[in-house]
């Protein structure tokens, strides 16, 4: 009933391993336990978070179970495992996506292409040259409608301070990608007058008298079809893209890998106190905005 000047603590609710605060509506006599991003998860958010990380940091989900075995004496199956890294990493990515980065440089655009059991598949992706903040597409096809939809994230989250930059009379953002012709179709779909593209960079680029090349986004590519491997024929195409985009996001948030000694997302203009444990801050911050309950309608 929303009634919060009758709340009052009513006890604890026991599970498997953990202890919540359970509270009581004098009002309407209704029992509840307050959602803190865990709700009905019988293992505590601290393993939960752990085993997360471990899968994300290129542990195999038989390490990762070993690890909580080991270290915490918790029993875990790895279907668990996996089932966390698949709920969590959807809700991570649909708030992540809700913020905007800002965007200094250019945007960088390029397929990774990969193997899951003999198939050959492609990530989509791109990267902003100077702060280093990913834009993670679909796993899938090397198809148009895929780098659709790619750039129509890039579109979201970009295109106001594009139309900004247009009115104020500044230069216009570039994207950067190779000879696809996918990239040059879909741009002039989506940021026609208001972006510009270089398309069909080679790899030889400064040969031909270009002062830039497209190895903004694939010097990342390396480290994707290492992950891939240590998935030991993960052939689920829809877990191994819950994968991919959380490690991106985790790299956009939780890596510092400059001399600022910033993240990716602090250069974006993108500030968040997430605490030591970036993993279980995202979720946190996910509860406290209250978006919870919109991403999983």
């Amino acid at each position: 009933c929303k009634g919060g000047d009758y709340i009052a603590r009513n006890g604890w609710r026991h599970n498997k391993s953990i202890a919540k605060q359970r509270w009581k509506c004098t009002k309407c006599n209704g029992r509840f336990t307050e959602d803190d991003g865990f709700w009905k998860m019988k293992n505590t958010k601290e393993a939960i978070s752990e085993a997360i990380d471990l899968y994300e940091t290129g542990h195999s989900l038989e390490q990762t179970k070993e690890h909580l075995w080991n270290r915490h004496s918790i029993s875990i199956s790895e279907t668990s495992i996996r089932n966390w890294v698949r709920k969590y990493s959807r809700k991570i990515e649909s708030f992540a996506n809700t913020l905007l980065p800002l965007v200094k440089g250019r945007i960088n655009e390029d397929e990774v292409e990969m193997r899951i059991r003999k198939r050959k598949k492609y990530f989509w992706r791109a990267k902003e040259s100077k702060t280093g903040f990913k834009f993670s597409g679909p796993v899938g096809r090397r198809s148009i409608a895929n780098c659709q939809s790619l750039n129509r994230q890039i579109k979201n989250r970009c295109y106001l301070q594009m139309l900004e930059r247009k009115k104020q009379g500044k230069k216009k953002i570039k994207f950067v990608s190779d000879k696809l012709p996918h990239y040059k179709t879909t741009h002039s779909k989506m940021f026609r007058n208001v972006a510009d593209i270089t398309h069909g960079i080679p790899i030889k680029a400064k040969q031909k008298g270009l002062k830039y090349n497209n190895n903004v986004i694939e010097c990342e590519h390396p480290a994707v079809n290492e992950r891939i491997r240590s998935m030991k024929g993960v052939d689920d195409i829809d877990f191994v893209e819950c994968v991919l985009h959380l490690k991106d996001i985790l790299d956009n948030f939780a890596r510092k890998r400059n001399r600022k000694n910033k993240t990716p997302a602090e250069l974006a203009g993108i500030n968040l106190d997430l605490g030591r444990n970036k993993t279980l801050g995202l979720i946190y911050v996910l509860r406290l905005l209250g978006l919870e309950e919109f991403i999983d309608s």
